[in-house]
């Protein structure tokens, strides 16, 4: 099985009646099987950049407003994306950045602000 350190860091951020709260998770090529070679392997850079710009777009979005989606590189050439968009009680926005490092974390975690105050 090869490894590999690609993965995407992703957040969450949204704020509605109840304070804001904010999810992170990282995400690692997937594993698939290729008809063509007849061999496992994992998603390419490419692939994965891909998939990841895929899953930024197809966030559900259930308002009136407008919905900015940006997406750009960073000085060393890694994939970022971004889309936010103003909701009925507040916004709601996601990011994700492709890295090449060993942080990979795969334990999702959340942040809700105030849920912290009150001492849950």
């Amino acid at each position: 099985m090869t490894t590999t350190t690609l993965h995407a860091h992703w957040t969450s951020d949204a704020r509605d009646c109840d304070g804001p709260i904010s999810h992170f998770w990282d995400v690692a090529p997937a594993e698939r099987y290729d008809p063509v070679t007849q061999a496992w392997g994992f998603d390419d850079e490419f692939d994965f950049e891909t998939k990841m710009a895929e899953a930024l777009v197809k966030v559900p979005y259930g308002g009136d407003g407008m919905v900015t989606i940006t997406f750009d590189r960073t000085e060393d050439g890694r994939l970022r994306g971004t889309m936010s968009h103003e909701t009925e009680e507040g916004y709601s926005a996601r990011a994700f950045e492709v890295c090449k490092s060993d942080d990979f974390d795969p334990v999702p975690t959340q942040r809700d602000v105030y849920a912290e105050r009150m001492g849950y």
